[in-house]
């Protein structure tokens, strides 16, 4: 059970450290490096164990996933688009648009995807995951700005002129 898996973490008290990712550095692709769908798998399990006790996200979450074990799956195929790997994810950002998500949600998410990635990750592809992840909140965080006000788009689409 995913819950029990938090246990192991770091960032709580009397916790083991979980061995780190194994990583393939000749790898030409992030996906490569960082081990495949094995190595994602695993990152995105224990960010979701870690998730499911922060008190911001976990509310948001819970009240969505039946199954824990499917929405993993769907988005370990997500990341391995993302970090250039094989994958069936075939989705969109569309399901985010109805959670009335705000800035403090997305800095709880990345901070914990952070933290997951440099406690299960060498520095050098920690840093990549997170980087990716910060740029895709980035996209997602204006895509959500633009919905709620359509006069934003405009905005950002077509820059002011001054005379």
């Amino acid at each position: 059970m995913l819950r029990s898996l938090v246990s192991h973490s770091a960032s709580h008290p009397g916790a083991r450290v979980p061995e780190k990712i194994p990583v393939h550095p000749e790898g030409r692709t992030l996906y490569e490096r960082l081990g495949g769908y094995d190595g994602l798998h695993r990152l995105v399990k224990w960010f979701y164990a870690k998730v499911r006790y922060d008190p911001l996200l976990e509310p948001i979450f819970n009240a969505r996933i039946a199954v824990w074990s499917e929405h993993i799956e769907t988005i370990t195929q997500f990341w391995a688009r993302a970090t250039g790997g094989p994958s069936e994810w075939a989705g969109g950002m569309g399901r985010h648009f109805f959670l009335e998500l705000g800035p403090e949600h997305f800095a709880a998410w990345l901070k914990v995807w952070d933290e997951n990635c440099r406690e299960l990750l060498p520095t050098a592809e920690a840093e990549a995951m997170s980087a990716l992840a910060h740029n895709i909140g980035d996209d997602l965080q204006r895509m959500l700005a633009r919905r709620a006000k359509p006069d934003a788009k405009r905005a950002v689409d077509s820059p002011e002129v001054t005379h």
